[in-house]
């Protein structure tokens, strides 16, 4: 016997049921004719694998069927054999076995294989305790779903087999649902359970689920209600009283029942030594089949310094037991300081610490096109890197906070949100639960994420002089750096101690190879406005631009501002062959002006 994936076939057509029945080869949609034309393709995917013959698709049809019906059937089959056929394949996608037609199907090439085997994993994960996996599988197979099944196919078959869809769709919802109960009920999930219940109001089994999610947060009058109200309509609907299931779930929650609520989630590990890279917690692996983020940007390979801003960052991960919360670090400074590269350099050192995920969201606080990224989207985005499908994310942002924040609350996950604007922008991406970190970096002090949500402020400065040398050698190199000692001293000195600018420079010191370190300090020298001297293609590498963004926030027309003047001119630009010229234009700020 066959397997669904023995019979898929990957360069065959793919086929729709559940919405329109539809089919592509690619990314193109092949046409498949009238309705009764596709009731017949409907019926042979239905049964995919199996044997149809000519009466029985007449059976599935017409409950009265025309004398021509087995020629009309015949003549369906022929049309689709023709477009559904692959160009140049000579295995059949409709094959005539005795008397009758077998289409192969599998997850790969039919939705509604896809589907039955999407919630047969969710079974067997919910056999095995992962109710985390479970709703990833369930999520994933009701997402295939595109409106009613089987849509404009006639025929008594289709209209029975659009009902047997219909139930399978409301069962893979409601175990979807009680799988997120158990993962921790979220405002989002009681109102899809409410939801559903008022269009089922006798489904006990969603009013025991809705009872059980109002108890475990908190709401027990609310869901000792939802009993009562449940035993109005089953008295007056049908005459009978609760079955044994929503009277036990009524009596444990009377009682207060322990066993109702979820397990606590794990509790900080103790104290361990100040300075050192301690995890909140054991460092379990990461939940079996559950999607795992690995977005964190490279590290800088030549990486230097910062030896003490690192260590005041790992002091974090020492646990406060009294106050299990996510540890939260505020990485700020003005620009071109290094922000961004200390802290994707320590959140590779520390990310083995968080099994369930690294995830990385830049927020465009200062970007030189001055959009800033809603909170909403970043949320979105994060909830996608889960797994989470587009459309079971809410669009009202008090419930997609939710959400997140239930998706988050058992992970142990690092978030690094790069380029902050200010605390509203970050405070709904913080989880609710402990054990996880979350790394932020601003021009912005933040003061209102240390004030309120207890983060941890590092500020950098520039580099020392002993530091900004050491930056230069890991770029080019200890003779070159050693050979040259007053022009070093120089560049380092015009740079401000700013990373951004030593990565300048030291980038033209290698592209331009025929200048010597001498040669670019004597330039530097010669320019009234040093930022004249760090114009680049790149935006990123711009200081000019990446100043003015921090310009545009302190306002251009604030009286006595002393950000860079609201009229920058455009970066110099180099003939074909020759090194670029630094050309002196007027400008009020220079590599040391803060943002």
């Amino acid at each position: 016997m066959t397997t669904d994936d023995d019979t898929d076939d990957t360069d065959g057509p793919r086929f729709a049921l559940l919405g329109p029945v539809r089919a592509w080869r690619g990314d193109t949609e092949i046409p498949l004719g009238s309705g009764q034309q596709r009731a017949v393709l409907a019926v042979l995917l239905l049964r995919g694998n199996t044997h149809t013959s000519v009466g029985g698709l007449v059976d599935a049809l017409w409950e009265e069927p025309p004398r021509s019906a087995e020629q009309v059937i015949r003549t369906y089959v022929y049309r689709l054999r023709r477009i559904l056929q692959p160009s140049g394949s000579s295995r059949p996608v409709i094959r005539s076995v005795g008397s009758g037609y077998v289409v192969a199907t599998g997850p790969r090439t039919s939705d509604v294989a896809a589907f039955r085997h999407a919630t047969a994993e969710a079974e067997r994960a919910r056999r095995d305790g992962d109710a985390a996996a479970a709703a990833a599988h369930l999520q994933a197979g009701l997402a295939l779903w595109h409106g009613d099944a089987l849509t404009d196919v006639p025929g008594p078959f289709a209209d029975a087999q659009r009902e047997a869809l219909h139930r399978m769709r409301h069962t893979a919802t409601e175990h979807l649902l009680a799988a997120e109960v158990d993962l921790g009920a979220s405002g989002d999930t009681v109102a899809q359970i409410t939801g559903l219940l008022d269009q089922n109001p006798l489904n006990e089994r969603l009013r025991e689920l809705l009872m059980l999610a109002l108890y475990r947060r908190g709401e027990q009058a609310g869901a000792l209600d939802v009993y009562r109200r449940g035993v109005d309509v089953l008295s007056a609907e049908l005459g009978i009283d609760p079955g044994p299931g929503l009277r036990a779930m009524f009596d444990r929650i009377l009682r207060a029942d322990p066993a109702l609520l979820l397990p606590p989630a794990p509790r900080p590990a103790e104290a361990g030594t100040a300075g050192t890279a301690t995890p909140a917690g054991p460092a379990a692996p990461a939940r079996p089949g559950t999607v795992v983020p690995a977005q964190l940007p490279a590290a800088l390979p030549t990486f230097a310094g910062r030896a003490e801003d690192v260590a005041r960052l790992e002091s974090l991960l020492v646990p406060d037991a009294a106050h299990p919360t996510p540890a939260v670090a505020v990485v700020s400074g003005m620009a071109g300081v290094g922000k961004t590269t200390l802290a994707v350099h320590w959140a590779h050192r520390v990310s083995h610490h968080y099994p369930d995920g690294a995830l990385y969201l830049r927020l465009h606080g200062f970007d030189v096109n001055g959009v800033a990224t809603p909170t909403g989207e970043a949320i979105g985005t994060v909830l996608q890197a889960f797994g989470v499908p587009n459309d079971r994310i809410p669009l009202d942002l008090d419930a997609k906070t939710a959400l997140y924040r239930s998706v988050l609350a058992t992970r142990r996950v690092l978030l690094l949100l790069d380029d902050a604007q200010d605390a509203e922008q970050v405070r709904p991406l913080l989880p609710g639960g402990p054990g996880s970190l979350v790394i932020v970096t601003s021009r912005n002090r933040l003061t209102g994420l240390v004030a309120l949500d207890g983060a941890r402020s590092v500020r950098l400065d520039p580099l020392d002089t002993a530091t900004a040398n050491d930056v230069l050698v890991a770029r080019l190199g200890a003779e070159r750096v050693a050979a040259e000692p007053d022009a070093v001293a120089e560049l380092i000195r015009q740079c401000a101690g700013l990373p951004l600018a030593l990565a300048v420079i030291a980038t033209r010191a290698i592209t331009h190879s025929s200048f010597t370190l001498g040669d670019l300090a004597a330039e530097l020298r010669t320019l009234r406005a040093a930022l004249d001297a760090f114009d680049d293609d790149e935006a990123a590498l711009n200081l000019r631009a990446v100043f003015s963004c921090s310009y545009r926030a302190l306002g251009a027309t604030r009286p006595g501002s002393s950000g860079c003047s609201p009229s920058t001119p455009t970066p110099s630009s180099a003939r074909p062959g020759r090194p670029p010229r630094w050309r002196s234009r007027s400008s009020a700020c220079g590599p040391s002006s803060t943002s």
